[in-house]
């Protein structure tokens, strides 16, 4: 006769799954974490002047892998509202990314940087 105890959240091979049996708050992690290993590699590489070809490289096989994580089991459970997929957390940190990269204002609309 074990209790187990109920919890709010479960982390389970990396992604975090909530009660409710939902994953927002397993997208927003890998966005987190997303994030930190693309600032982590731009602080290493500040002084020098990557070009943009070499930037989305990384993006591609360093960060997106990280951001997308599971999304085979997150990607068709998520909110799929396909008039505002740009509002989507790991298309912003996309968004976010590209900007960052183009060296433009956070405020540039995003259009502009896809």
């Amino acid at each position: 006769n074990t209790t187990l105890e109920h919890t709010s959240h479960y982390t389970y091979l990396g992604l975090t799954i909530s009660a409710s049996g939902g994953f927002n708050l397993a997208v927003k992690t890998l966005k987190d974490k997303a994030r930190r290993a693309f600032y982590a590699i731009r602080r290493r590489f500040y002084k020098i002047n990557i070009p943009v070809k070499i930037w989305l490289k990384l993006i591609d096989s360093v960060i997106q892998p990280i951001a997308l994580y599971g999304s085979e089991v997150w990607g068709p459970l998520s909110q799929q509202d396909y008039t505002r997929w740009d509002k989507h957390p790991i298309e912003t940190l996309h968004a976010e990314l590209y900007k960052n990269i183009l060296q433009v204002h956070r405020n540039t609309p995003n259009h502009a940087c896809r």
